[in-house]
């Protein structure tokens, strides 16, 4: 278990270091080389089998509680981006623009709604009664 939580550890602190904070723009790099993005790929890669194996070797009811308030939290950021961005499209289409309407590819719109993301080891037995986001399968699995 020490094994995998080091790893994960490890990896976000490489790829901290690589692309910097990128919630913060001031600390964002943009002149990432292709050699780093293949070595971001790997450190991903690394994160990514590091938590499957944490999650299917041990996983108890307290990691379920947290994984599941979890995606919930990112459930709903999802659904204000997607709020938002309505409203950003209803907003330009107010303004003196000449806008071409495409119906329903003029807005951002998901078949995935409401519906499980729930694919390689999140198909665990202690996760079916969640919904699980689009946002935490994209970085789970």
């Amino acid at each position: 278990m020490r094994r995998y939580r080091r790893d994960i550890y490890d990896s976000n602190i490489d790829m901290l270091d690589i692309s910097g904070d990128v919630l913060d723009l001031l600390k964002r790099r943009h002149d990432i080389t292709a050699d780093e993005y293949t070595l971001l790929d790997l450190l991903l890669g690394l994160r990514s089998w590091a938590l499957n194996n944490l999650f299917d070797n041990h996983c108890t009811d307290e990691e379920v509680r947290r994984f599941a308030a979890v995606n919930e939290q990112l459930f709903n950021m999802t659904q204000r981006m997607y709020e938002r961005t309505r409203m950003l499209n209803d907003f330009i289409k107010t303004m003196p623009l000449h806008e071409k309407d495409d119906g329903a590819t003029s807005v951002l719109e998901l078949e995935d709604d409401g519906t499980t993301w729930a694919e390689a080891w999140l198909c665990h037995p202690e996760l079916d009664h969640l919904v699980i986001c689009h946002a935490v399968h994209r970085h789970s699995t």
